[in-house]
């Protein structure tokens, strides 16, 4: 991209970098986002700054398109050399890099667990010497790479590691690498742009033409250099003075596209071969060349144009050659070229680039390819690459046959976008589904997918969201329980937030349909509902023994089934005045969710936490709760101010305006539940009623009786001293009365075991004025 001589007019880019690569070498690590435009020098850069010997171990790691829907894939290239760090981490996190890596099978880790692992493996190396990392058009990594790549980033500090990455403009890039110090590199200033054009040409130019071309190309270094190469000296000045853009930005492309197009054939022929294929391999390209009858010769003389470098893996000179390799063929020589790279690929043992580039051969539909695809997909989930696995479903049913099959596999490829926080990409491929084309399981799905898309978003939808569980049990009955009966549970969870705002779902029916649901087939499911619906239909007397029982099914669940259950027992351990199992259940649903790296379930439960500390008349604590949830969503690129317990505020003695105006856009958005709860003070009665479940308090306005009216009037409730009651009535949540500090330190959910985690983005339901 640039002169093989020292970097004009990046003299400032190079001490940022050099800075960080200093503090990386004592013991301070960090990461660095290097963005522009294309050709603008960002890779010159990059190599600029981590040429001099430094002491420093360098690992690179390049992007590519065609691995961009494989998990991990590029995580795994750039941590291979690294495997013999392995070992230092804890077990976990080995078993999720080894999965992600596809090393060893095993359940999907999620894929911020894998962000802890990388960190980790990077921390262990750094610790044996300092290490740089540097990672080349970053916008082409697959999302699960990108996604630890950033957690990484985000966390980076006393280890002896920098990370360095470098991509193009993209808006979504930005939106993942949020929290990540950026540097923007803009065109050349007018004086280094014209040193550089007159250093690249073979002869001296008129200056005023000089600083037209400089003008012209926005100080593109790329832009500059290989127009000095392509044209004279005499048609540069000409084309200076025309009323004509150059080649730059898109128009840089374009360029690139008539140098491939003015080479022979054959050569053509091998670099569309080499840019389709992402391994780089000389074996790979060679066996589909050979395929196609593409003489051996035909690399050196792509070699000998400038367009790849053959020492190592393959590698284009710029991304913009090898886009314009690809795209300057038409659409049927790409396929045959897929095509053959799928036989070499495959003989190679790359089961997944194989299906890639059979799926990209294919033209119409392909049953047997979309088969293939759907198995490389049931890889990537069990990788965790929830991201990867939605795009290739997408793709198997581009190419699946009219047909049932066809939409079922939407449906999975929005599940998976949905699990990997995808909303807005999971509801448009939910609404491209035929319903009508689905069998009843299916449609079931789907109105899973759109009640748990409400609740992600805070779509005033969340109103309905208990009903449409209920409707998508109705779906599931008669073909499978276990589905039923989950999403019983859930219907159940989903009628809190919305209170009595719920629509479409009476209480009598939701407890019955609970209890019917229970007797469809026996375990920790069943338990659990003969809980739930004891607690909405029986008197308090009569519902304890089944609350009793779900709350002790749940407690001996391993770390794997509280991810599933764990949060779920709060309701029936709280209308049992059960602090010490609710605390259990709490701290042990936290530390699985932590080990597992399942971050969004940590947010939530930090959050219940959070609102049991403060019933519980400790303000201080319920704080520290939601500052740990403020930092986990910042560790994940979130904005942390959508983190607001008005709850909190009131306790605090927050402005009444304020108070009353998120309450007002909590109950708008259909959070009942918040918008009751946040109308509490102190004083008011609500928070010296003890810890009842949201279910068992009063909802919409004061003055209305309780949800759950029978369950709070005969609930046996302990009684406080009189210290705990006052601290209750006007406790500071800076300095709580001593009583209630006592009272939190024995109910225990205000320990913090180990630092907190970055966390996903299913906190977002509970932005400011969403509960």
């Amino acid at each position: 991209m640039a002169s093989p001589r020292r970097l004009l007019g990046r003299a400032g880019e190079l001490q940022h970098v050099g800075e960080l690569l200093g503090r990386a070498r004592n013991g301070r690590g960090g990461a660095l986002l290097l963005t522009g435009e294309p050709g603008i020098g960002k890779t010159a850069l990059l190599q600029e700054a981590t040429s001099s010997p430094t002491g420093a171990r360098l690992l690179r790691v390049d992007g590519y398109e065609a691995e961009s829907t494989i998990a991990f894939a590029a995580l795994q290239r750039l941590l291979t050399p690294l495997r013999e760090h392995l070992p230092a981490l804890p077990q976990p996190h080995q078993q999720a890099l080894r999965v992600a890596a596809g090393a060893v099978a095993g359940p999907a880790p999620d894929r911020f667990l894998v962000g802890l692992g990388v960190l980790g493996l990077l921390a262990a190396a750094g610790g044996e010497s300092p290490l740089t990392c540097v990672v080349d058009d970053a916008h082409l990594l697959d999302e699960e790479s990108r996604d630890a790549l950033a957690f990484v980033a985000r966390r980076l500090d006393a280890e002896s590691v920098a990370l360095l990455l470098a991509a193009r403009e993209d808006a979504a890039l930005h939106t993942r690498m949020a929290g990540v110090a950026t540097l923007r590199l803009s065109g050349l200033g007018a004086e280094p742009a014209i040193a550089l054009l007159r250093r690249s040409l073979p002869e001296a130019i008129d200056p005023a033409a000089a600083a037209q071309i400089a003008a012209a190309t926005g100080g593109n270094p790329l832009a500059l250099i290989d127009l000095a190469g392509e044209l004279s000296v005499r048609r540069l000045t000409e084309a200076s003075f025309v009323d004509e853009p150059f080649p730059v930005g898109r128009h840089l492309e374009a360029h690139y596209l008539r140098q491939v197009r003015h080479l022979p054939a054959p050569v053509q022929r091998w670099l569309l071969i080499a840019a389709a294929d992402s391994t780089g391999t000389v074996d790979v390209i060679a066996a589909a060349a050979h395929e196609l009858g593409v003489p051996t010769t035909a690399a050196d003389e792509a070699e000998a144009a400038g367009l790849v470098e053959l020492a190592g893996p393959v590698r284009f000179r710029h991304p913009l050659v090898e886009s314009a390799a690809y795209n300057a063929a038409v659409g049927a020589e790409r396929r045959r070229v897929h095509r053959a790279l799928s036989a070499a690929t495959g003989a190679a043992g790359h089961i997944e680039l194989r299906a890639w580039h059979a799926a990209k051969a294919s033209l119409g539909t392909d049953a047997a390819v979309a088969d293939q695809l759907e198995d490389v997909a049931d890889l990537a989930g069990r990788r965790g690459g929830l991201s990867s696995r939605a795009s290739v479903l997408v793709r198997a049913s581009e190419l699946t046959p009219p047909g049932e099959l066809k939409h079922t596999r939407r449906v999975a490829a929005a599940e998976s976008a949905l699990g990997a926080g995808a909303a807005q990409r999971a509801k448009d491929l939910l609404d491209e589904v035929d319903e009508e084309a689905l069998a009843p399981p299916a449609r079931g799905r789907v109105t899973s997918v759109r009640a748990a898309h409400a609740l992600f978003t805070a779509d005033p939808a969340v109103r309905t969201c208990a009903a449409q569980m209920l409707q998508a049990a109705e779906c599931f009955h008669g073909h499978d329980v276990a589905a039923e009966q989950h999403a019983l549970i859930r219907a159940f969870e989903f009628t809190l937030p919305a209170e009595r705002l719920a629509q479409g779902v009476a209480l009598q029916h939701l407890g019955e349909r609970l209890r019917a649901g229970a007797e469809l087939q026996e375990g920790t499911a069943a338990t659990i509902l003969r809980g739930l619906s004891a607690l909405i239909l029986l008197p308090h007397r009569d519902a304890v023994p089944l609350m009793r029982r779900a709350v002790e099914e749940i407690s001996r669940l391993p770390p794997a089934g509280l991810l599933h259950y764990g949060t779920t027992s709060v309701a029936l351990s709280t209308a049992l005045w059960d602090a010490d199992a609710r605390r259990d259940c709490l701290e042990r649903t936290a530390a699985a969710a932590r080990d597992a790296g399942s971050l969004q379930l940590l947010d939530t439960t930090w959050w219940i936490m959070s609102s049991a500390e403060l019933q519980g008349g400790t303000p201080r604590r319920a704080q520290q709760y939601i500052d740990q949830v403020r930092e986990l969503r910042r560790a994940i690129g979130y904005d942390a101010e959508h983190v607001v317990n008005v709850a909190l505020l009131t306790w605090a003695g927050a402005p009444r305006a304020q108070v009353l105006t998120l309450t007002q856009a909590s109950a708008a958005t259909g959070f009942g539940g918040g918008a009751r709860r946040w109308r509490h003070g102190p004083g008011h009665p609500g928070p010296r009623r003890g810890p009842l479940p949201r279910c068992l308090r009063p909802a919409g306005t004061a003055g209305r009786g309780p949800l759950l009216a029978r369950d709070a009037a005969d609930a046996p409730r302990p009684r406080r001293s009189r210290g705990a009651q006052r601290s209750a009535r006007g406790g500071s949540p800076h300095h709580p009365a001593p009583a209630a500090a006592r009272r939190g330190e024995r109910l225990g959910v205000g320990r913090r075991r180990g630092p907190p985690l970055p966390g996903t983005a299913g906190g977002e339901r509970r932005r400011a004025g969403s509960g």
